[in-house]
């Protein structure tokens, strides 16, 4: 952060702009303490070449929720983004020296290699995915939004928000949106009927003429439904609240409900 202070005269407001200008600043650049002296890069790629490369692996990791690597596995994510990058003028080993010390990617504790910060991970992550076709972005991401437990705590989307919000909203939001839309007017507006068969149950919601507020309490059963209004919600910079409950059912079963309050 110093360096790209240094070297800019500020820092970034956006996290995916403070990320790309670390990056940049860190190839370029030796540390604050040496003068600026130029690292070698030992593979003798371009800084959009390694970015490449590099954005490959943190894609692939990322998303396999992988963020500590033996030598072993950290060679085959090299390896393989070679592959699929179709850059091959350089060694593994070179590769994996730069990102220790050249541009300060990873670090080494004991026998495995980790992030020296996992937003970096994120951030190179949702770089690559902007480059891939958006029938792979619908796939992967609705698959993602369904199973992962880190889609708010991680700031991968809010970057890849960043970067191509029309995009994203087209081709992941929009789809389950138009869905709940379709609901909403099968029912007739919101009625219980529209309650209980999208969101699992939920109270109606209540105006006040006196301020003119509509407020609604939602307990979603629906995973997919749920994690998309949360992030629609969220990314739009909308005021909401939200939070998680768990009930016993008749069945002596733990389930999960997640809670909206959106005013």
């Amino acid at each position: 952060m110093l360096i790209t202070f240094a070297k800019q005269a500020t820092i970034p407001d956006r996290l995916n702009d403070f990320y790309e200008a670390a990056f940049t600043t860190l190839f370029n650049e030796h540390d604050a303490t040496k003068d600026a002296y130029k690292r070698d890069i030992r593979t003798g790629l371009s800084c959009e070449d390694f970015k490449r490369v590099f954005a490959h692996f943190c894609f692939k990791s990322y998303f396999r929720e992988e963020y500590e690597f033996t030598e072993a596995k950290l060679h085959g994510y090299i390896h393989d983004a070679k592959e699929k990058i179709k850059i091959n003028n350089f060694k593994v080993e070179d590769f994996q020296d730069d990102l220790l010390h050249s541009v300060c990617m990873l670090v080494k504790d004991g026998l495995n290699y980790s992030f020296s910060h996992r937003s970096f991970q994120e951030y190179f992550a949702a770089w690559y995915t902007c480059k891939l076709t958006d029938d792979v972005v619908a796939r992967f991401l609705l698959e993602w939004l369904k199973k992962s437990n880190s889609i708010n705590s991680d700031s991968y989307l809010t970057m890849l928000y960043d970067m191509q919000s029309e995009r994203v909203s087209k081709i992941v939001f929009c789809p389950i949106l138009k869905e709940v839309k379709a609901k909403y007017e099968q029912h007739g507006g919101f009625t219980r009927g529209f309650v209980s068969e999208l969101l699992g149950i939920g109270s109606m919601p209540v105006s006040n003429s006196n301020t003119e507020e509509l407020r609604a309490d939602f307990y979603i059963s629906n995973s997919l439904t749920m994690e998309t209004l949360i992030l629609v919600l969220r990314l739009n910079k909308y005021d909401f609240k939200y939070g998680i409950k768990q009930e016993q059912t008749t069945a002596k079963k733990i389930r999960t409900l997640r809670r909206l309050d959106y005013l």
